[in-house]
């Protein structure tokens, strides 16, 4: 082999198999749920099992960067305790122990039939967050 073939194999080993490996890393996600409603507690399990068959996102792991995604949960029917739920979400992105930035925030209102579309709702909206995070950071 020339030192001019071993020069080109270095340069593309260089710069594509980085990048290769960069889009096919999974993204960590949190899921900070606070609440003790049924409904709200499914749909957090729900959100969870979404981000588990995501190709690109993975549920975090110990101390590592992630997005977080905080959701409050709380019966809404009073009279009927389990039927429906309110929820609020705040999207962040975390460095455990040094900061945490706002990205984006939601509400939806749940009932026992909608819990699977609401909980694709928010993993689709995770994507699209770390999607747009990653054009920045490319850049």
């Amino acid at each position: 082999m020339t030192a001019r073939k071993a020069l080109i194999i270095l340069i593309v080993i260089c710069f594509f198999v980085p990048q290769f490996v960069l889009a096919q890393k999974q993204i960590p996600i949190e899921i900070d749920h606070n609440g003790k409603d049924a409904i709200g507690t499914r749909l957090s399990y729900q959100i969870k099992e979404g981000i588990r068959r995501s190709a690109g996102l993975r549920l975090a792991l110990g101390d590592e960067p992630r997005i977080v995604v905080h959701m409050i949960t709380m019966d809404i029917d009073l009279p009927r305790p389990g039927c429906a739920s309110a929820a609020a979400y705040t999207y962040t992105f975390m460095v455990p122990g040094k900061i945490e930035v706002y990205l984006n925030a939601g509400m939806s209102i749940c009932g026992e039939h909608r819990i699977k579309t609401i909980a694709e709702s928010v993993v689709a909206d995770i994507d699209r967050l770390t999607t747009i995070m990653s054009r920045y950071l490319q850049k």
